[in-house]
């Protein structure tokens, strides 16, 4: 074969191969996934922990984008009651704004929050005399110790009619110094027994009661009490 057959037959091979590089690159590179081709890219949901982050919280964050356009739903709110003290299995969240101060009580009470001052009520209905818890900060003038306020609190317990005290000790509510007290008396023609847990801070007194007739203290006394143990400032 001459020589210039031979130059012509390689410049041929080298142009074909050179296509063919060209056509495979443009196959790889716009075959790529254009912007706003792909519709279902979801992001995954993210969670804060306010203890963590401070006073607000991403509690839920359901993204779902294309590559042009990202659509973003966020529900920021305050921490919840269950999110600030561990829940109590059967339990309810109750934050109290006008007292700033968080409860749980139980599925099967009921709840009143419409009282004089801002005091809020748990109760359990019965035929005779509910079972209730009630929540409530009084402002005793010139008795801003826990010593003053018990003293306070006696005098006005002694006036209930057939009083009988049973017990009087010092405790804690929110890990702030307290004091119990649990009586008996007659009061609205019904034989009530009493187990009020105060505290003071800042010049408040901050009032925990339950209240039961003598027939149903003991059987509700459990719940009731878990709801005076579940009081936390806010």
């Amino acid at each position: 074969m001459r020589r210039e057959e031979k130059t012509g037959m390689y410049l041929v091979l080298f142009s074909l191969l050179v296509f063919i590089a060209v056509i495979i690159f443009a196959s790889v590179v716009f075959t790529q996934p254009k912007l706003g081709a792909d519709k279902n890219m979801v992001v995954t949901q993210v969670t804060l922990d306010p203890k963590t982050f401070g006073a607000t919280e991403i509690v839920s964050t359901n993204v779902v984008s294309t590559y042009d356009e990202v659509e973003i739903t966020q529900v920021i709110e305050e921490p919840k009651a269950e999110e600030i003290k561990e829940s109590i299995p059967g339990y309810l969240p109750f934050h109290s704004g006008p007292f700033r101060v968080n409860l749980q009580y139980p599925k099967t009470w009921e709840v009143n929050s419409y009282l004089a001052g801002g005091a809020v009520e748990f109760y359990k209905s019965y035929s005779n005399y509910p079972s209730k818890v009630t929540l409530n900060i009084i402002y005793p003038k010139n008795r801003d110790s826990l010593e003053k306020v018990t003293a306070y609190m006696l005098e006005e317990v002694e006036d209930i009619e057939n009083y009988n005290l049973f017990s009087s000790f010092p405790t804690t509510l929110d890990n702030q110094e307290a004091y119990k007290l649990v009586y008996s008396g007659v009061k609205y023609g019904q034989h009530l027994k009493w187990m009020m847990v105060y505290t003071v801070v800042n010049d408040k007194v901050y009032q925990m009661t339950y209240e039961a007739h003598g027939m149903n203290f003991y059987q509700d006394l459990k719940q009731a009490t878990k709801i005076i143990e579940s009081f936390e400032f806010a």
